[in-house]
């Protein structure tokens, strides 16, 4: 068995708990305005969970959501507690600090390196418990809603003019501040001096509301835009034991691109391209969808070419610790078998995207699993509950 410590399990609850405690601190400490909190133009599952193959649609959307988002596996028409988690530190932490001009400003790869994402899950799948994370990057948008400068422009001139003023007499009675010395005149003057710094307060909310109405709007008419996704990911098995004796298994990794292409104001087309190591095994897919709608609610339909060298057929890998407890549900084929055949097989899905509120997503699908010679083999359907965390 490849035993690991519990340090890593230590390690990710806590990169989780830092990832919360920064979306608090922030949200209590910044005061750049609220560009940052657009809600995304699409809410897709988070990479962990597409790495394990337990999201509704296996031909992904690639996205750039700049929030922490925590998505649940409904199972059995229940909310099972599987979970993963996705945020973007760098955003985070640095991008949206420095606000919208410094981000106009930055360069190709700063604007990439933005949109780097950490997403980490757990799953119970084929009987056996799955931990798995994620890395991936957004390495083009078509339409950025936060280098669309006709909305930041005009907003910041307008706002010039109309705070100029008010700033003008702001340093005019803080020079006078510093030269009078009575108290019963200091007073005065910082009352006079908060209520203009309040009005001033007041007009730039009031602006930067207008921004992220607009920003909003721009990217709901552009929900469908030409996207390109890169990621990475490694898979972990694990048993049921003690936090202390807690080992695990691991199973493999995963890499793949997923693009979009807008059709006219309603339509997206997408495609994958999936590549999956487990043990000695290679699986391989090429998927494409089409999704109709729009950022409100959307339906798609996909077909995925696979291409599974990690086959039951040829038994378990000597490695294989959890072999015993395979009972097969979804299949996504992180058990790892023996080197030998491979075989081909489809999968046709269908479902869609219902958001349940600005922040709440429904992601369904019915996923049909067809053998190489287009022979129906299993009726499978999944869903997610997705939630933003602004």
């Amino acid at each position: 068995m490849k035993n690991l410590t519990p340090l890593f399990l230590k390690l990710s609850l806590f990169i989780f708990l830092l990832f919360i405690n920064m979306n608090l601190l922030i949200a209590q400490y910044d005061d750049g305005g609220n560009w940052q909190e657009v809600t995304p133009h699409a809410i897709p599952s988070s990479p962990a969970f597409a790495l394990l193959g337990v999201n509704p649609e296996i031909v992904t959307r690639p996205s750039d959501v700049k929030s922490f988002k925590v998505d649940w596996r409904i199972k059995n028409y229940k909310v099972a507690p599987d979970l993963a988690f996705e945020a973007q530190p760098v955003w985070w932490l640095y991008t949206r600090k420095n606000g919208p001009d410094a981000y106009r400003k930055a360069s190709p790869f700063e604007k990439v390196m933005s949109t780097f994402s950490f997403s980490l899950a757990t799953a119970k799948m084929d009987n056996v418990n799955h931990l798995s994370y994620a890395l991936k990057f957004n390495v083009y948008k078509q339409n950025d809603p936060f280098l669309y400068s006709g909305i930041l422009d005009d907003k910041a001139d307008e706002l010039d003019e109309l705070t100029a003023p008010i700033q003008s007499q702001i340093d005019s009675l803080q020079v006078l501040y510093s030269r009078t010395t009575s108290p019963e005149a200091k007073e005065r003057l910082e009352q006079e001096l908060g209520i203009l710094k309040a009005e001033k307060q007041l007009y730039i909310k009031t602006a930067m509301d207008d921004v992220v109405q607009e920003v909003a709007d721009f990217g709901a008419e552009n929900w469908n835009m030409d996207m390109v996704d890169v990621a990475f990911g490694r898979v972990f098995k694990y048993n049921n034991g003690a936090l202390d004796s807690l080992k695990f298994d691991g199973a493999g990794f995963g890499l793949w691109i997923n693009a979009a292409k807008g059709i006219g104001k309603n339509g997206l087309l997408t495609g994958l391209i999936k590549y999956n190591k487990v043990g000695v095994n290679s699986d391989i897919f090429l998927g494409a969808s089409y999704r109709y709608g729009s950022k409100k609610f959307n339906f798609f339909g996909e077909l995925v070419y696979k291409n599974i060298g990690n086959n039951i057929a040829n038994g378990f890998d000597e490695d294989e610790e959890f072999g015993d407890l395979y009972a097969e549900d979804i299949g996504t084929g992180w058990y790892e078998f023996a080197e030998g055949e491979s075989y081909s097989a489809w999968s046709v899905s269908y479902g869609g995207d219902f958001r349940l509120s600005k922040n709440i997503l429904l992601n369904f699908s019915i996923r049909t699993e067809l053998t190489g010679g287009f022979t129906f083999d299993r009726l499978l359907p999944v869903a997610n509950l997705i939630c933003l965390m602004n």
